[in-house]
């Protein structure tokens, strides 16, 4: 089974490059996301996917943009709760990250949604909402050990970063350490199921070694 981390970057630049304002960039993100989720459950072999929603470094951002980013989570929240597609396939949705950082509306929403798809096993999306993979390592280390509380426990598989950029921006250091590593240069609103489909079949064909 596969556990697939997700960098779903290129949002901003795609509006850029559109010329169209920021918000219709993450808007077109979420779109795709939701396909992402579908090719996701037509794949027997992937029962695990954690993906950056948020990272603490992009609290930085304007404003602005953080106030429609929360209302678009908040929406999605509540979306996902009710989503047959989650219900029907029993999909696990976890939402982690420095939640005393959320607004306090999606606080709720992510709480409800976590609640809603508690009892489901049969594939589980983690949604990393401010996170940072520095702060996730020093607590856990506070808590007593790394083995049992992290975030997220289990080892990534494969990374996918899409927009370009050649980094993993702090994604699950320590669950990565032998992870596969796919940079994709189409920004994520673009990102198609065709080169997804190929990214599964080069990871099929990649021989891991685990350090051995």
């Amino acid at each position: 089974m596969i556990h697939i981390a997700l960098i779903p970057d290129g949002n901003r630049r795609f509006a850029e490059k559109a010329g169209k304002p920021v918000f219709w960039g993450h808007a077109m993100g979420i779109a795709k996301m939701h396909k992402f989720i579908d090719w996701v459950l037509e794949n027997d072999e992937i029962d695990m996917v954690s993906t950056y929603a948020l990272s603490h470094e992009n609290l930085s951002r304007p404003e602005e943009e953080k106030e429609k980013l929360w209302d678009y989570y908040k929406e999605e929240f509540f979306g996902l709760k009710t989503d047959q597609r989650i219900i029907n396939n029993k999909v696990k949705v976890r939402v982690v990250g420095d939640s005393s950082l959320w607004r306090e509306d999606v606080r709720k929403a992510a709480e409800e949604l976590v609640e809603a798809t508690s009892g489901f096993s049969n594939k589980t999306f983690n949604i990393l909402l401010v996170y940072s993979g520095r702060d996730e390592v020093e607590e856990a280390m506070k808590k007593g050990g790394l083995s049992e509380n992290l975030m997220v426990l289990r080892s990534v598989d494969l990374i996918i970063r899409t927009g370009g950029e050649k980094r993993l921006s702090g994604m699950l250091p320590l669950q990565s350490a032998y992870a596969e590593i796919y940079f994709s240069d189409s920004f994520f609103p673009a990102f198609t199921r065709e080169e997804f489909e190929s990214i599964i079949k080069w990871f099929s064909e990649r021989k891991r070694k685990f350090g051995r």
